[in-house]
């Protein structure tokens, strides 16, 4: 038993239906996008922590080995000092870019505020624990000065500025009114995610302690500048700022200090009165509840720490840590330092979201392409489709007609016993339909293969005569149908002969097929324009007239053509660079070919 075959049309995928599916990869190549992207992300962030950690403490141990060469002219006490104060300083020279920028101007980067330890989500911290786990100085916040008094300007000794260095802080000072003066301070430097706010002290005169090194802010402001983070890396970044003051007066009585005004430091020396330094100063460290943070996520001794150490806090938060022994005055010591990292600071997150919304409008954008060109394409085949099965649907209608009448011809003839001359007519009008279907198929395959085949060189043709060669061709139907016809004009174009040929005999002999009888043909050319005019009963629609098989309404009725004529000339046109366009009025039908 034969397997009945289904035949089943394909079925045409729409503009919509392409966009969906892209979009749907699109969006699955997004979330790989991003999920790689965060990966990599992250583990650039996570590496350059190491390495910044490792090149801390490298510089830090250093400085300190560096320090305990001139322990001779070093007290320890001054040396502790001066650690205090580099660890307060140095621990916040991290800064950690992301890809593609490598200078702080830019917004895509994470670093501890120099001159305020209210970073929003990126804090340091540094200790220096001796053997009983007792912190010998830390990073905790303080304010520093340079004060020079002149009295060690002559020293060899390449760490004699170190004694114009004066800290002030609160935990050592154990003040009530510098316990305030930092409040305040804390209270204005905290930072939002839509603001940085940074706060420096500008002092106009100090008690200071000359034997500790330490000093009070006496009287002055506390300088506020606010800047917005969308100003960030632009050039109007600092004088978009808003600025505000808060007084500092502080009145103690102290032993051991003095009352200083500072003196700006002069060009030359010799011009320089002191005490001498800057009235501007700057917070250094962290506060005291991040210190705590740190403390509690991992208590501050000399053991217990691993290399390279990495601590999940959860929520997007992280802390790395790394530590180094360094000896002071031939005394173990364990340096550690720390770094918590937030993955979702809002620099991370704006420059992720950049990144992969960039990624998805590229794909999204080479997507919409791509659907633009296959449904071209798919146009394209879909219009191929429906010409060959309109071809084949009107070949077969077309052919089906003549068929019928050479059977029912060659039927009467098998059947026998007729008159010769009845004989003779059945022959002929049989002969005379084989003909038309010939000619049928061979003017279908003609349109069908156009364009198909090499096209000759062009070369120069007079197109008034080419036109009165093919008129020649019909003179004897010219005559029957008693067509009268004029050709007005003359020109030579450089075309393909055979194409150029195939044009104006489809044109010429359509207009003397559809000419009723009595009418006129008139043909008019220039250089660029070849107009065939003629007469007919009444307008046709020319809309489809170009198409094959499609005949005017009118001339279906009682002219026998197979309507490919106005076809085959206009692929032959487009074939050869021309232009051909039809119009019809009630009664003149024109045929205008341009190049």
């Amino acid at each position: 038993m034969k397997k009945k075959r289904n035949f089943i049309s394909q079925r045409r995928i729409t503009f919509l239906a392409l966009l969906l599916r892209a979009l749907a990869v699109v969006l699955a190549l997004t979330i790989l996008f991003s999920i790689g992207f965060q990966v990599y992300l992250k583990r650039d962030i996570d590496d350059q922590c190491r390495e910044q950690l490792d090149e801390r403490l490298i510089n830090l141990r250093q400085i300190i080995n560096e320090m305990e060469s001139y322990q001779a002219e070093i007290s320890v006490y001054d040396r502790m000092r001066e650690i205090r104060l580099l660890l307060a300083t140095n621990a916040f020279s991290f800064a950690v870019f992301l890809p593609g920028h490598d200078h702080v101007s830019d917004d895509a980067v994470l670093w501890p505020d120099c001159d305020s330890s209210q970073s929003l989500n990126f804090h340091t911290c540094a200790v220096l624990v001796d053997k009983e786990g007792n912190v010998a100085a830390s990073s905790r916040l303080i304010l520093a000065a340079f004060i020079d008094f002149g009295d060690h300007r002559n020293d060899e000794n390449p760490y004699s500025s170190l004694y114009s260095n004066y800290l002030c802080d609160p935990e050592e000072l154990n003040i009530p009114e510098v316990d305030q003066f930092f409040e305040l301070y804390q209270e204005h430097a905290r930072q939002t995610e839509n603001e940085v706010h940074h706060v420096q002290a500008s002092i106009n005169s100090l008690y200071v302690n000359r034997k500790t090194r330490t000093f009070v802010p006496r009287e002055g402001v506390l300088q506020e500048f606010i800047y917005s983070r969308s100003d960030w890396g632009s050039e109007e970044f600092f004088d978009k700022a808003i600025q505000k003051e808060y007084p500092v007066e502080i009145n103690i009585d102290l032993p051991d200090y003095e009352v200083v005004e500072l003196h700006e430091p002069a060009e030359r020396e010799e011009d320089q009165a002191y005490p001498s330094g800057s009235g501007v100063l700057f917070f250094k460290g962290e506060s005291h509840e991040v210190m705590d943070m740190f403390k509690k996520n991992r208590p501050f001794s000399f053991g217990g720490y691993t290399p390279g150490g990495y601590v999940n806090l959860g929520d997007g938060k992280a802390i790395f840590d790394g530590n180094t022994e360094v000896n002071i005055d031939n005394q173990p010591y364990l340096l550690n330092l720390r770094l918590m990292i937030d993955y979702k600071d809002i620099n991370v997150v704006r420059y992720y979201w950049q990144r992969v919304l960039f990624f998805a409008a590229v794909i999204s954008l080479l997507a919409l392409l791509w659907c633009l060109w296959k449904n071209q394409k798919n146009k394209l085949r879909y219009a191929m489709e429906d010409y060959q099965r309109t071809l084949t649907d009107n070949l077969a209608h077309d052919i089906k007609t003549p068929l019928m009448a050479i059977s029912g011809y060659a039927e009467n003839i098998r059947d026998g016993n007729l008159p010769e001359a009845k004989h003779k007519q059945y022959v002929g009008a049989i002969m005379e339909n084989v003909s038309y279907t010939d000619a049928l198929v061979s003017r279908t395959l003609q349109l069908n293969h156009m364009g198909e085949t090499k096209q000759e060189k062009p070369e120069e043709i007079a197109v008034g005569e080419l036109v009165g060669e093919l008129l020649r061709k019909y003179e004897l139907l010219i005559e029957e149908k008693q067509i009268t016809y004029s050709i007005d004009g003359g020109a030579s174009v450089q075309a393909e002969r055979a194409g150029l040929e195939t044009i104006l005999e489809n044109l010429i002999s359509n207009a003397i097929k559809y000419t009723p009888e009595g009418g006129k043909i008139q043909i008019k050319m220039d250089k660029k324009t070849l107009t065939v005019t003629n007469t007919v009963t009444q307008k046709l629609d020319v809309r489809k007239l170009k198409e094959p098989f499609v005949r005017g309404d009118g001339a279906r009725s009682n002219v026998k053509g197979n309507g490919l004529g106005l076809a085959i000339a206009d692929r032959a046109a487009d074939a050869n660079g021309f232009k051909l366009r039809l119009s019809c009025t009630e009664n003149e039908f024109k045929a205008e070919l341009r190049r």
